[in-house]
This record gives C-alpha cells, sequence and structure tokens, in this order.
C-alpha cells in the first residue's frame, strides 16, 4: 500500500474519534488557571442562578498536601521542581525482538530567585537533577529496532546525572534573557508544545533533528550559554553556542566522573531558532511557527567510505572525513477548532520538516505530522487523544554500509533507504498533575542502526506501551517559578 493511503486509513481512525465531540459544546473548565482571559466575541448566554459544577474527570486531587510548603518557600525565593515518568512498553511483533519491559526516569531539582535572596533584578539559578534505570538494557530500541523510534524517559544509559546548572539574567524588562553553565542545548530548540504529547519520535527533539549532529542531549549537560530576545510578547529569537562532548556521556554519572572538562571537547554547536508563540492566555486559537538552522563543527566521519574511498566493510582502513553538518528546519502547531471562544478544549494541527543542508548526515530529510484532541469526550475535559507520523529518509551510504555487510557476511537483501512511523495516543488526567497515557506505535522498515544482526526482512514492527507521569509541581500544588514576563 502506497505510504499516503496508509496515513490517510490511520488519520481516519482518530477523526473518528473526535468527530462527535465537534458537534456540540464541551463543558467549561473549572479550575481558574485554565480559564481564557480574551473577552468573548459572541453574545453571552443568559445567566444561570444555579449553576451545576462542571465535571473535571478527575479521580482525586493531592494540590494540597505541598501547596503550603511550596508557597512558604516560594515567598522566600526557593522553587522545588521536579517528576517522575515511568513506561511499561512491549513489542508485540515484528520489529528486532518481542518481549516487554519496563523504565523510569526521575528529574529532581530547584530554581532561586536571587532577585529575593540576594536583591539581584531578574536573576535566577537552576539545578535539575536527573535519574534513569530499566528498560531493555538502558532503552527500548531492541524492541522496534528503530533507533529513529526512541521513546521519552528511555535510555541512552541507566544512572543519576547533572542535566542542568545555570545562571540566568534578564534585562530590559525580560526583553533579553542570557543562560549559561551546565545545560542540554537541545532542550531549548525544536520543542512544538504538541511533542511531549507522544511518547515516540518527537519528545525531546524530533529524531531527523538530533540524530545528525555530534551535540549531545537531555539529559546530558554540556558547557553553553544562550541568548533569548523578546521584541513583542509573541516573537522570540533564540541563538547559542555550546560545546561538543561525547566524552561525557560515559562520564556523566553523579558527582560528575570527570565530564566537567573542556579537554575533550570536539566541536562547537551554534543552533539558531526565530519564532512566534501564543498561549490560551493570549490568544483564543493558539499557534506556534519557528524557523531555525544549527552549525555543528565537529568533523563527522563518513559512515561507508575509508580515506581512499573504499568500502569500510571490505576494505577496512580509517573513515574518510565528511566534515562540519548544516541542518535547516521548520515546524507550527495551530489550534483550528474551539467549541467557543472561552474554550481551551479544541483541536490542533502540527508538523515540521528538517533538512540537512551540508555534509552527510545520517538523516536526509525527516517530516512530521499530527492531530492533537483536547477533551476528545465531553466528561473528560482535561484529557487528550492524538496522532503523528514521521517518515525518516536516511543518507544512501548509511543503508548501503548496512548492505555492503549482508553480501560481506554472505546474505542478501537491501535496507530501505526511508522509514515511517506512526502513534495513537489516548492521556487520561487521573488527578491534577498525574496522568495515565496509553498508546500503540507502528514502525515500517525499522532502520536497526544500533542492533547486532541487522535483517532487512524485517519490515514491521507493531507495540503497546503505557505510561504514567507524575509532574511534582501541579500534583502537590507547588508553585512553578514565575516565567519572565516581556
Amino acid at each position: 500500500m502506497a505510504a499516503p493511503a496508509r496515513h490517510l486509513q490511520l488519520g481516519t481512525l482518530f477523526l473518528a474519534l473526535t468527530a462527535s465531540t465537534m458537534v456540540r459544546a464541551a463543558p467549561e473548565p473549572t479550575r481558574p488557571s485554565d480559564i481564557n482571559p480574551q473577552p468573548p466575541t459572541t453574545p453571552a448566554a443568559p445567566a444561570n442562578p444555579t449553576p451545576s459544577a462542571p465535571e473535571t474527570g478527575d479521580l482525586f486531587s493531592l494540590e494540597s498536601l505541598g501547596a503550603g510548603l511550596g508557597q512558604t518557600l516560594a515567598n522566600q525565593g526557593v522553587y522545588i521542581s521536579g517528576g517522575y515518568v515511568g513506561n511499561v512498553v512491549s513489542g508485540l511483533s515484528g520489529g528486532y525482538q518481542q518481549g516487554a519491559a519496563y523504565g523510569n526516569d526521575l528529574a529532581y531539582g530547584f530554581d532561586l530567585d536571587l532577585q529575593k535572596i540576594l536583591g539581584i533584578p531578574q536573576a535566577r539559578l537552576h539545578y535539575l537533577m536527573d535519574s534513569r534505570f530499566g528498560g531493555v538494557g538502558s532503552g527500548f530500541n531492541p524492541f522496534n529496532g528503530s533507533e529513529v523510534g526512541f521513546l521519552n524517559g528511555a535510555g541512552p544509559s541507566n544512572e543519576t546525572r547533572l542535566a542542568e546548572f545555570t545562571y540566568e539574567q534578564a534585562f530590559l524588562n525580560d526583553r533579553i534573557e542570557i543562560r549559561a553553565g551546565r545545560l542540554s542545548s537541545t532542550f531549548y530548540y525544536t520543542n512544538l508544545a504538541t511533542d511531549c504529547q507522544f511518547e515516540s519520535f518527537v519528545c525531546g527533539n524530533p529524531g531527523g533533528w538530533s540524530f545528525n549532529q555530534d551535540q549531545i542531549f537531555w539529559p546530558f549537560a554540556t558547557w553553553g550559554g544562550q541568548v533569548t530576545l523578546h521584541p513583542t510578547a509573541a516573537v522570540y529569537f533564540r541563538t547559542g553556542l555550546y560545546d561538543d562532548d561525547n566524552y561525557s556521556i560515559p562520564h556523566s554519572g553523579f558527582p560528575f566522573a570527570g565530564g566537567w572538562s573542556l579537554s575533550h571537547a570536539d566541536g562547537l554547536f551554534v543552533p539558531a531558532e526565530l519564532g512566534y508563540n501564543t498561549t490560551f492566555a493570549s490568544d483564543p486559537y493558539p499557534r506556534h511557527y519557528d524557523i531555525g538552522f544549527y552549525y555543528d563543527s565537529h568533523n563527522f566521519t563518513d559512515a561507508r567510505f575509508n580515506t581512499q574511498g573504499q568500502p569500510l566493510v571490505t576494505a577496512g582502513g580509517n573513515p574518510a572525513s565528511d566534515g562540519a553538518h548544516i541542518e535547516v528546519y521548520a515546524e507550527f502547531m495551530q489550534t483550528i477548532w474551539k467549541p467557543n471562544l472561552n474554550s481551551q478544549e479544541g483541536l490542533q494541527v502540527f508538523g515540521g520538516v528538517y533538512s540537512s543542508a551540508e555534509g552527510h548526515a545520517a538523516i536526509n530529510n525527516y517530516f512530521t505530522y499530527g492531530v492533537l484532541k483536547q477533551a476528545p469526550f465531553p466528561s473528560r475535559p482535561h484529557d487528550e487523544a492524538g496522532i503523528l507520523g514521521i517518515v525518516s529518509v536516511f543518507d544512501q551510504r548509511l543503508t548501503d554500509v548496512l548492505d555492503d555487510a549482508r553480501r560481506a557476511s554472505g546474505q542478501g537483501g537491501n535496507f530501505s533507504r526511508s522509514e515511517e512511523g506512526f502513534e495513537l495516543q489516548y492521556s487520561a488526567e487521573l488527578a491534577p498533575g498525574i496522568v495515565a497515557k496509553p498508546f500503540a506505535d507502528i514502525i515500517i522498515d525499522p532502520d536497526q542502526l544500533g542492533q547486532a544482526d541487522p535483517d532487512p526482512s524485517k519490515h514491521l514492527s507493531f507495540g503497546l506501551g503505557l505510561q504514567l507521569s507524575v509532574q511534582l509541581n501541579k500534583t502537590f500544588g507547588v508553585p512553578f517559578v514565575p516565567l519572565f514576563q516581556h
């Protein structure tokens, strides 16, 4: 079946789920933070002297447990933060292997408002640790056989590490923000609000963006600094300089295991992103659009050829040098429907294009697209349901080297240059900040790049999973560190 037809069939399943909610208005939000302050442009409904309480869909609430202590700390300029993500993942059929595993990701830290503590205006200190354990080895990729099909909160190694330790300073009424120290640069670019509503392919960074660079990724931290400009409340421009240092991946364990030195840096990572972003607080139909690029000065090695232009698999030798990488990208998210202007229960479409512009990147082109629906049922106003699709087009040299290895071992077959993936998920809010998310993944022609014995006859992977997430601040009523106001 052609790829567009497959996409159409899966999209139809999701649209059938949401169709009934689009012909009747969902109930109004119940928590003050959920109410859109924008004035309605349609006549108000007649007043009801005895309104009934709208349904929240929550089974219980723990917000009162930490609100008092959290507010006391916040008054002194201390904001604690953290969360937990647990994944049960099973490879049911196809892929590289079948089975099931459980993985855990625990983040914990604090933010200090230095204006309250030391009297330094518009200054903050951020500290965050991350602990990961479980999975298959240290992730879930052996199930689906796809390096691009990574899962949120999994791998690449099971240990406790520093994720961020930075100083942040704002100027000119918060129009300029500077942050520097140990940080995960990729946390601040190519991050649509819809991305981490899904488990695979895009949470953290889309696979086609992070897979091509030498820069380490969340939750690893590297030395760097960035500046964000806000010419208006909705427009931003962000850029920065960060060192490439893959040495710190096996040396990132607490207490930092020698990974803080710059002596092993092997490149410079320079991203830039220009974007337009609104929320329900400022726009009845929130949207996000951005364009950007990155330059990675690391001298990448060729996947297939040695310095003499011969195949590495058969001739051996040292890999040829491919030089630096440049990648360009564009993303969007747009709310296209709501039951009424005051509601936050809408339908959003989103997508992105990520393309290699220089060098022999592992992935030439990467495409994402999807739909996310808030409040898929009237009685569940805080739930979400969505479908995500991706298409990954690999560099010919990457698949050729897999073919070379097959032929050298006396086996046949050719690996596909493209990989397609789909995820269907439903996020059920059990309580404020506590979400259970069942999901299903399908991958067509998994790349098998990280597997010991790749097999081109493995054309399909199907898996199911369940994620439980707990957002500490929202669950226990602990104040978040306030955002800078632009």
